[in-house]
C-alpha cells in the first residue's frame, strides 16, 4: 500500500512540474518602433510624433508551450483602446501589433502584454507628441549638396526647402572668429542662466580660446536671423572605432525663445548634417535632456534614434 501512494505522490509532483513547465512564457524583446523590417523593429523609442502616422508594438517571445496566444492590450492615459491577440507558433516567436495615430492621440500610452490566461507578462510605456508642437517642423533636404567643398562656410544661409513663410528674417550661419568672443560670452551666459547653471567667465574663454586654437577639437557656430546673432552651436569631433572615421556630437547648443518657433532649429540640424558631410563625418549625434519629449519627438522627426544605451560620463577634475 506504501508503495502505491508513493508511486502516487510522485505521479503528482512529477505531473506538477511538467504542467508549470509547460506554461512558462518569458518576454525576451518589447519595443516601440516607427516600422517593422525582416521582422525587426525600425527607429525604436519611447517619444513618437502624431506625424509618424504608425507606432508599432514589437515582442520577442519564447514559450514552452506552442501554438498560445498572447494579447497586446493598448492604453491611451490609462484608458483601455484595444486589445490585439496574437498567435504564438514557435518557442521563439516575434510578433508586434500597431496603432495608427492622429492629433488626439497624443498622449501617455501603455502597452501590457498578457498571457491567455490573463497574466501580465510586460507592460511598457512610451509618449505621443502633437505634430504642431513641434516647432514648426519643416522637411530636411535628404539630396546632397552639389559642389559642397567649394561652399564658403564661413557665413552660409540654409536654403528654405518649403516656401518661406511671410516677414520672416532669413537664417543663416556664421563660422565663430576669435573677435566674437564678448558675443559667444554673452550668449554662453544665457545659456548657463536658462538652464539654472552659475557662469563662469574665466572657464567659458578659457574653452573658447581652446576651441579656436585646436580646431581638430570641432567648430563653433554663431546662429544669425537677419544678421543678429540669435544663439550659437558647438558641434565636437571625436573618432570613433566601430565606424572607422570621425563622428560629430551636437555638444551644446542655445537659441534665444522667442526664436524657438521659427523653425531655426531645424534649420541649424540640416546646415550641421550638410557640413559634416562635407568634412567626411560618419554620422552626426545630438545630446537631448531625457525630459524634454517634445524636442526628442522633432529630432525623431528629423530622421534620429534613440538608443538602449545611455551615455555616462564622470568629472575627472
Amino acid at each position: 500500500m506504501l508503495k502505491k501512494w508513493s508511486l502516487f505522490g510522485f505521479w503528482i509532483v512529477f505531473s506538477t512540474l511538467v504542467f508549470s513547465q509547460s506554461r512558462d512564457m518569458v518576454i525576451q524583446k518589447m519595443e516601440f518602433a516607427t516600422a517593422i523590417e525582416n521582422r525587426q523593429p525600425v527607429s525604436s523609442g519611447s517619444v513618437f510624433s502624431t506625424a509618424d502616422e504608425t507606432v508599432f508594438c514589437f515582442t520577442q517571445v519564447y514559450s514552452s508551450e506552442i501554438p498560445t496566444i498572447v494579447s497586446h492590450v493598448w492604453y491611451h492615459n490609462d484608458e483601455e483602446t484595444s486589445k490585439i491577440d496574437l498567435e504564438i507558433n514557435g518557442k521563439t516567436w516575434r510578433t508586434w501589433s500597431k496603432k495608427s495615430l492622429s492629433e488626439n492621440w497624443a498622449g501617455k500610452w501603455r502597452v501590457d502584454v498578457v498571457s491567455w490566461e490573463g497574466e501580465v507578462l510586460q507592460s511598457k510605456e512610451f509618449t505621443v507628441v502633437e505634430t504642431r508642437k513641434l516647432r514648426n517642423t519643416q522637411p530636411v533636404n535628404k539630396q546632397p549638396v552639389a559642389n559642397a567643398r567649394k561652399r564658403n562656410l564661413q557665413s552660409t544661409p540654409v536654403k528654405n526647402t518649403t516656401v518661406a513663410q511671410k516677414n520672416t528674417p532669413p537664417v543663416s550661419f556664421k563660422l565663430a572668429l576669435i573677435t566674437d568672443v564678448d558675443l559667444l560670452l554673452n550668449l554662453i551666459e544665457a545659456n548657463d542662466k536658462k538652464n539654472g547653471r552659475k557662469f563662469n567667465r574665466t572657464t567659458a574663454m578659457q574653452g573658447l580660446q581652446t576651441i579656436f586654437l585646436n580646431q581638430s577639437y570641432g567648430q563653433l557656430w554663431l546662429i544669425q536671423v537677419g544678421g543678429q546673432s540669435i544663439g550659437y552651436a558647438m558641434m565636437a569631433l571625436s573618432y570613433s572605432m566601430k565606424s572607422l572615421g570621425i563622428n560629430a556630437f551636437l555638444d551644446e547648443l542655445y537659441i534665444r525663445d522667442d526664436y524657438l518657433s521659427n523653425g531655426v532649429e531645424e534649420k541649424l540640424i540640416q546646415f550641421l548634417e550638410q557640413t559634416a558631410s562635407t568634412m567626411g563625418i560618419n554620422s552626426l549625434q545630438i545630446k537631448v535632456d531625457g525630459k524634454d519629449v517634445a524636442t526628442q519627438a522633432l529630432n525623431r522627426h528629423l530622421g534620429y534614434s534613440i538608443h538602449d544605451w545611455y551615455l555616462m560620463s564622470k568629472e575627472l577634475k
